[in-house]
């Protein structure tokens, strides 16, 4: 009987305690709070709602509106207002426990105020959201209010204005022969700058703003070049301005027709429309025009000529012949590097090709565009002279000095040099250049990034972070690694944390969703670096657009943080170690130190890793390997220039730059 009461009291106390629970939990959950249930689903919490805690009236706003429940939102708003003692907008905020959200009370109010048409209450509380924490999403819709605000108070449409820097309005031809084509200047609008676009390629902004600075640089092959630079405003008004860049790095051809102990005939050739030519000890002749046909007198006791022809940008060729009669009739040019000719085109054969600095078939270049110069000789006459299927001579000629301009591509690239000569008969030979990337510059020598990979292969996030790792390869900036691996000790490494998507609907019941992404960047530590986000309020265009749209914002977000800064190095007498930051990508970090808008202490950290290297000072024609002679860390940090802890050097304290991991 006892056994059958001590059941009874059991059975009794589990039930009491079930009850007991589910009373509780309806009087505290969400379905039973202070907030009614909006179209169904919204003005909710995920778990048990707790009147007195600011965080669950936070968690039911979102929710209203995720549902377009306005007045209960603000309600809601208003409430954890109330209760929270500090009311910025912030990431990461402290719940309960080791709990934590994101808290934008004044963004969400701010995108409410818009959404309900009261755009000056939106503007305000956008803008102080923005003051305390940046966010995409603040920013969007800071964006869409500024709009709004402009057609109800029915100002007119303005239009960004372009301004270059060294560029005049008139300029509409440029003639050029740098290897990198730089454009910088200052797009302004009243109405907001929203992008700038050049190239067909969209510079990253971080926020619209009436000044916005940009710097670009970029390669451009030989020829005509029109480049567009196209600016827009919030209004979607935009202008476009066209700069045509002529690029020239070529020196003129010189094609000689006679050669004999009295005279020496030929014609000089270049596009550029000026030509300075010179023969020996003569006067230089400077010809404004495509072609120089030269007819010059040699005296008896001249033994050999020695000329040079430059265009106007200074591009040059240069030549020697011999005129003594027991000798050939050919001479390396004054640039070549041994008396031996470098190279012949069929050793029987009479046409003769000889390059400068090319020692084999094989060579190795660390530039993306370089010069080939040489000549091609034949006593008959060569009628056409090829470089890659490109015609370089116009008329026959006995002997063609030229210095052409190659664009490689990364890898292997392969250069024909074809001779048309006797009868039609074409004599070929392949060159085979590598183009490599100079070891200070690649991903081994990089900082390391981890990421923590997603499991659910099936999942939206984990689409994206595949999408974002792929972008985060293309830019070369990081070492990546798998995560776990902690083979390498190295603190000054990076983890980024998995990644969330969240949707934003933009009205109840309408499929077309905003997208919002969320990545956040720890050290080996799990200090929290960086909390980075991303926003996309492109709904027409299909998911796969956002989630791409979303990985390139944020791989720009993480570029912009850790840029690669690379500067000269110098010891003051104090025998302190001196880096000046001269080379720093990305662009937009760039024009920002060079406008001193940012200085070193927001681009580099005390402890970052400095890896100290030199160039060969000379000899390399196709550009240089670096060779890497220490590494260091960064000591102190000052306006522009930041300092090194010592360290001894096996090399000459010379020409040694510093670049950081």
């Amino acid at each position: 009987m006892k056994n059958n009461e001590d059941a009874i009291s059991i059975t009794t106390y589990f039930t009491l305690t079930l009850i007991s629970f589910i009373l509780f939990y309806s009087f505290n959950s969400c379905s039973n709070n202070k907030y009614q249930i909006c179209n169904e689903k919204y003005c909710t919490t995920k778990g048990i709602f707790r009147e007195n805690e600011w965080y669950c009236h936070y968690e039911c706003a979102l929710s209203c509106i995720q549902g377009g429940c306005y007045d209960q939102a603000l309600i809601c708003l208003n409430n954890a207002e109330k209760l929270k003692k500090d009311n910025t907008d912030r990431k990461m905020v402290r719940t309960y426990g080791m709990h934590f959200v994101d808290y934008f009370l004044h963004r969400e109010r701010g995108i409410i105020f818009y959404r309900i048409g009261k755009y000056e209450q939106a503007l305000k509380e956008l803008s102080l959201s923005i003051s305390h924490e940046p966010s995409e999403r603040a920013y969007t819709y800071l964006d869409k209010t500024r709009s709004k605000i402009f057609i109800q108070k029915k100002f007119a449409k303005t239009t960004p204005k372009i301004s270059l820097n060294g560029i005049n309005d008139n300029d509409k031809l440029i003639w050029t022969n740098k290897k990198k084509i730089s454009i910088s200047g200052v797009v302004s609008d009243e109405q907001y700058v929203s992008a700038i676009i050049i190239k067909k390629k969209i510079l990253f902004i971080k926020a619209s703003s009436k000044n916005i600075s940009f710097y670009n640089e970029f390669i451009l092959p030989e020829g005509q070049h029109p480049v567009v630079i196209k600016a827009i405003n919030i209004m979607k008004k935009e202008v476009e301005k066209t700069i045509t860049f002529i690029v020239d790095r070529s020196g003129p051809l010189i094609q000689i027709h006679k050669i004999s102990n009295s005279i020496f005939k030929g014609i000089v050739s270049d596009d550029s429309g000026e030509i300075s030519f010179q023969v020996n000890n003569y006067p230089i002749q400077v010809i404004k025009d495509k072609n120089y046909f030269f007819s010059i007198p040699v005296g008896p006791n001249v033994e050999f000529l020695k000329y040079e022809a430059k265009d106007k940008l200074g591009n040059k060729t240069t030549g020697t012949l011999s005129l003594i009669k027991d000798k050939p009739l050919m001479a390396l040019n004054s640039s070549t590097i041994s008396d031996a000719p470098l190279l012949t085109i069929g050793n029987d054969s009479p046409p003769k090709l000889e390059l400068n600095h090319i020692k084999s078939e094989n060579v190795n270049a660390y530039r993306d565009n370089i010069e080939i110069s040489g000549f091609v000789e034949y006593s008959q006459k060569i009628k056409s002279f090829f470089i890659n299927k490109k015609k370089i001579n116009k008329v026959p000629a006995v002997k063609i000095d030229f210095n052409q301009s190659i664009m490689l591509k990364k890898g292997l690239n392969e250069i024909n040099f074809d001779l048309e000569y006797d009868s039609n008969a074409i004599i070929s030979k392949p060159i085979k250049i590598e183009r490599k990337i100079q070891k200070i510059y690649q991903a081994a020598q990089r900082r390391s990034l981890y990421l923590r990979k997603v499991e659910d292969t099936d999942s939206e996030n984990y689409i994206f972070q595949e999408l974002l790792l792929k972008k985060l390869k293309e830019t070369n900036r990081f070492k990546i690694k798998s995560f776990p691996d902690f083979s390498l000790s190295n603190f000054s490494c990076i983890i980024i944390d998995l990644p969330e998507i969240i949707s934003h609907n933009i009205k109840s019941g309408d499929p077309e969703k905003e997208l919002e992404a969320l990545i956040q960047i720890e050290n080996l530590n799990g200090e929290v670096l960086n909390n980075i986000d991303a926003y996309c309020d492109v709904s027409d265009k299909g998911r796969s657009y956002q989630l791409k749209f979303l990985a390139e914002r944020i791989v720009e977000h993480i570029i912009s943080k850790y840029p690669l800064i690379d500067g000269s190095l110098k010891l003051k007498s104090n025998s302190q170690f001196l880096v000046t930051p001269e080379k720093i990508m990305p662009d937009e970090i760039l024009i920002k130190f060079k406008n001193k808008s940012i200085k070193c202490d927001e681009i580099i950290q005390i402890g970052d890793n400095v890896i100290l290297y030199k160039e060969a000072d000379s000899g390399c024609p196709f550009g240089c390997e670096t060779k890497i002679i220490g590494n260091s860390s960064v000591k102190g940090i000052y306006n522009f220039k930041y300092s090194i802890n010592p360290v001894h050097l096996q090399s000459q304290f010379k020409n040694i730059r510093g670049i950081n991991q």
